[in-house]
């Protein structure tokens, strides 16, 4: 039994070790298969489509811009905060409330205004009780040159016995008078005119102040926006990408609060990459996928491309401005909704293509081969590519088994190399096949209009000095 037991003791740690040994081989083993069959794949042959990958946001095609008041310039308020504006997405009527706007530039215009307005009132007073007295005392003036006058014509004829000398001096005398009387009476007229010409200039200058008053207590009235039709409220993006919503400024020159848009007709506003740029035209198809319906798929065409490209949030690069129009109706559809883009640039129906990760450019590009002959490389003619295979236009055949990876003793193997003129026919046929599927991008360009979508930019009234 002790012996036994011993034995026991002695076989027990030579099992677990064996049986460890055991497992790292057959793991081992696996893997190294599992990593055979990776490495190893076969040239395929069948439809192959080149597409051009985005993501952008769900609007509407047409949308009804809420905008604060037009006369805000008018006014001379440039700039204002949305002090309170409803939640996005939320359904409203014609004429419900959507956004108040903070009044404080106009109560420091109403507060100034009825300054002037008070300061002109005054003005005014002044003017009137200057002008009455002033014109009180060129009456009395008047009389009393009147009384002169009777007086000495009351002398004149009580000295007409008298001596020559002392009528001719009571009858200068009497000239004088008369033509003080006169000049007195004419200065009456001249400050009669000049009087009602300053009360007029100060009742247009108040004219003016109460015009610009009411103006002001209009536009006040217009700082509490309502809905101009019923619909779905959504926020206006400002140029960095981010919503214009309860603290954001609004200026004259482009005063939009917010979107009602027509759900009926839907877009992805999209941007594409200056690099991809050129392969996109008018009217190519596209696949749209909404991550908010489930992965949902819908189809699109492209309707509109910018001219000009744009740095944009989150671009390393410039990137240009796409619309795709949503062909399908869907209820759920909702503006604001991400959706990526495949946008189809190219399709065939039947070529030979492998995974861009076989492809080895050097001076030229090839590819491992692995067939009965052994391990080489093959030159081949590349066509378009996709992001994960490339078409090879001329150098393999379909199944031909290829590596995926380039061996560590890669410079050991022959190359193949393309029989010359092969090689330039085929890429004569490749160049021709390029400038066929051009000419049909060109032709479905010139049948699809560049379409402008309905969301303006502008804004803002005229400019009107007070």
């Amino acid at each position: 039994t002790n012996s036994s037991m011993k034995l026991n003791k002695l076989l027990l740690p030579i099992l677990l070790l064996g049986a460890v040994i055991a497992a790292i081989v057959l793991f081992s083993g696996s893997k190294k298969e599992e990593q055979i069959k990776e490495i190893f794949t076969e040239v395929t042959e069948g439809p192959f489509s080149v597409q051009v990958l985005a993501t952008g946001e769900i609007k509407a095609k047409r949308s009804e811009v809420i905008r604060g008041p037009a006369a805000m310039q008018r006014v001379g308020v440039y700039q204002t905060t949305i002090q309170n504006i409803i939640p996005e997405g939320t359904v409203v009527g014609k004429g419900e409330f959507v956004a108040q706007l903070d009044r404080t530039p106009l109560a420091s215009q109403l507060n100034d205004a009825q300054a002037e307005i008070d300061k002109i009132n005054t003005q005014l007073e002044q003017a009137i009780i200057d002008t009455t007295i002033d014109l009180r005392n060129i009456r009395d003036q008047i009389k009393d040159l009147e009384f002169s006058i009777q007086e000495k014509q009351l002398q004149l004829e009580l000295n007409k016995y008298e001596p020559e000398a002392i009528r001719r001096q009571n009858e200068i005398d009497m000239e004088k008078a008369e033509r003080d009387l006169n000049k007195t009476s004419n200065n009456l007229k001249l400050s009669k005119e000049k009087a009602d010409a300053k009360i007029r200039e100060i009742l247009t200058n108040l004219k003016q102040q109460q015009y610009k008053q009411d103006q002001l207590n209009l536009v006040a009235k217009d700082f509490t926006i309502t809905a101009p039709t019923e619909g779905m409220v959504i926020y206006i993006r400002n140029w960095n990408g981010s919503k214009q919503g309860p603290g954001s400024q609004i200026n004259a020159w482009n005063p939009r609060i917010a979107e009602l848009p027509d759900l009926s007709e839907m877009i992805v506003q999209a941007y594409v990459n200056e690099v991809d740029i050129n392969k996109i035209g008018l009217g190519m198809d596209t696949k749209i996928t909404v991550d908010a319906l489930a992965k949902k798929e819908f189809t699109g065409q492209i309707i509109q491309v910018a001219n000009i490209g744009e740095n944009y949030r989150n671009y390393d690069s410039k990137v240009f401005e796409v619309s795709v129009l949503i062909n399908e109706f869907d209820s759920l559809l909702r503006p604001a909704m991400t959706a990526a883009l495949e946008i189809i640039t190219d399709e065939f129906d039947k070529v030979t293509f492998v995974p861009l990760d076989a492809i080895v450019r050097d001076s030229l590009s090839y590819v491992f081969v692995d067939d009965h002959a052994g391990t080489y490389k093959q030159e081949v003619v590349l066509g378009d590519a996709n992001d994960n295979e490339v078409i090879v236009w001329y150098g393999l055949k379909p199944g031909t088994r290829i590596l995926i990876s380039v061996p560590e003793d890669a410079n050991s193997f022959p190359v193949h190399y393309l029989e010359p003129n092969e090689k330039g026919q085929a890429l004569n046929t490749l160049t021709q096949d390029r400038l066929d599927r051009q000419k049909a991008k060109d032709a479905l360009r010139s049948k699809v209009k560049n379409v402008e979508i309905s969301a303006d930019q502008s804004g803002g009234g005229d400019f009107i000095i007070f």
